[in-house]
């Protein structure tokens, strides 16, 4: 497997060499000519205006000036309290007990819902599957993408169509809209990732380079650059605007699964099903560290967060936990177990090898920016709020199937949560309660999105179905 990962590697630095040689001498020449009091003014610029749009030399800057502390977006100093501790000193989060809220929630999101959910409408334009969803900044629009091999853009409110997203030739497994709206990225399991104007639907741009499938994409906080990651175990770098490739990140030795810009937009981070977490400088398109080794995951990654009030990601894995990571000591803080059978050391029954232990795999991980609370979601269908300054489990809460996607509500305490057993849910993470019922689907629900207190999920029903959260 490895040696398929190193030529799957080789192949691509090939291609970036062939494909991307005249966008990256551009991005060279940029950085050398590069005067730093002129790009201090811009920035400066930025941080008056954060949604201004950004020139191609201007997110060059922005994505790949030296690093800086993230910036915080959080007045709670709890959660500065709770961070600086992690960075601190490295601690064992694991905790047998289910948490003080277990009673509480556990008897919540068990049965297959008869009440009315808080569902206002959709879209039912898929003919197939539905894989992804996104929506815009202000919540208005929506984008999703399914087993048809189309993209749609629709109306959150009235449900209609916008745009038909004609063009890749395989399913489309994520979407996503860009910092302030305008323009759209679709990507497929045809290799490509293509960029679409959010107002018209017309194709912008058809971005290509990974020798394989397109697992997830992510755009930049403040420009229009997009990364997009493969199961050709590389990462791919590209100015949405000139179609340019700025950079290839290879070095993983298994299929990309997760990603991320950090809040400061000067790295990057990747998560693979080899078990390590790598932090990239997308200038020079160097590893600067890697997460891995004994006190790192001992299966695949396949979640990832950044915290937007403090230097630190939290890292989902196969192995049934979560570890935290600091971006400025680069080495691991803290671990926290999502599935208590790594303490009880008990083995799974169904289609578990003879001392073989399967543990619960952690779907989806999410940072409050109110409160020093971490979340986990496992494909056990159990939520667990973990405590950042007590380093415990604070409260569980249970759906019936794998947890698939969760998000805290910006500025609050509650916590979106959506799952295989075909609802949605809001969660006090303070109180482990059950708030509201949001969506319900005949099949079960492959992604989410929140937005501006909107909620979307799409499911296998072939439905997509929106929400508010108050």
């Amino acid at each position: 497997a490895r040696g398929a990962a190193a030529a799957a590697t080789a192949a691509a630095a090939a291609r970036m060499a062939g494909m991307a040689r005249e966008g990256e001498e551009a991005l060279a020449e940029a950085v050398a000519a590069l005067d730093v009091a002129d790009a201090a003014e811009r920035a400066g610029t930025l941080e008056e205006d954060p949604d201004a749009e950004l020139a191609e030399e201007d997110m060059e800057e922005v994505l790949f000036d030296d690093d800086e502390a993230p910036p915080s977006d959080s007045d709670d100093d709890a959660d500065g309290e709770g961070a600086a501790e992690l960075a601190d000193e490295e601690v064992d989060g694991s905790d047998d007990d289910d948490g003080e809220g277990a009673a509480a929630a556990g008897g919540a999101g068990l049965a297959r819902p008869s009440e009315p959910d808080a569902s206002f409408g959709g879209f039912e334009g898929h003919t197939d599957s539905v894989f992804c969803v996104a929506l815009s900044p202000d919540g208005t629009k929506a984008v999703s993408g399914g087993g048809d091999d189309l993209g749609f853009i629709w109306d959150v409110q009235t449900g209609s169509t916008i745009a038909k997203l004609d063009g890749h030739t395989d399913s489309v497994v994520d979407c996503a809209f860009n910092f302030d709206g305008s323009l759209v990225a679709t990507a497929a399991y045809d290799n490509s990732v293509k960029i679409w104007n959010a107002a018209t639907g017309a194709l912008e741009r058809s971005l290509e380079g990974p020798s394989s499938e397109v697992e997830y994409i992510c755009w930049h906080g403040r420009g229009n650059v997009i990364m997009a990651g493969s199961e050709d175990a590389t990462c791919w770098i590209w100015d949405a605007s000139s179609g340019n490739c700025l950079s290839v990140l290879a070095g993983h030795e298994a299929p990309l699964t997760c990603g991320a810009f950090t809040p400061n937009g000067k790295r990057a981070v990747t998560g693979s099903l080899d078990g390590t977490v790598r932090i990239w400088d997308p200038k020079t398109s160097s590893c600067v560290h890697t997460f891995s080794g004994h006190d790192w995951h001992e299966a695949g990654v396949v979640s990832i967060t950044c915290s937007q009030s403090s230097p630190l990601f939290a890292a989902g894995g196969q192995d049934g936990t979560v570890r935290i990571g600091s971006l400025e000591a680069k080495k691991a803080v803290a671990t926290f177990t999502h599935d208590t059978k790594r303490a009880n050391a008990n083995l799974v029954q169904d289609g578990a090898d003879e001392g073989h232990i399967e543990y619960a795999s952690v779907e989806a991980v999410a940072f409050c920016d109110t409160h020093p609370f971490l979340a986990s979601g496992g494909t056990d269908g159990v939520i667990k709020i973990f405590d950042l300054n007590s380093h415990s489990c604070r409260q569980v809460c249970k759906h019936q199937d794998t947890i698939v996607k969760l998000a805290f509500v910006p500025q609050t305490a509650l916590l979106v949560a959506a799952s295989r057993d075909g609802t949605s849910r809001v969660w006090d993470a303070r109180s482990g309660e059950c708030v509201r019922l949001l969506t319900t689907h005949d099949d079960m629900i492959v992604d989410m999105a929140l937005s501006s207190g909107v909620v979307s999920t799409c499911s296998d029903d072939h439905k997509c179905r929106v929400a508010r959260v108050n």
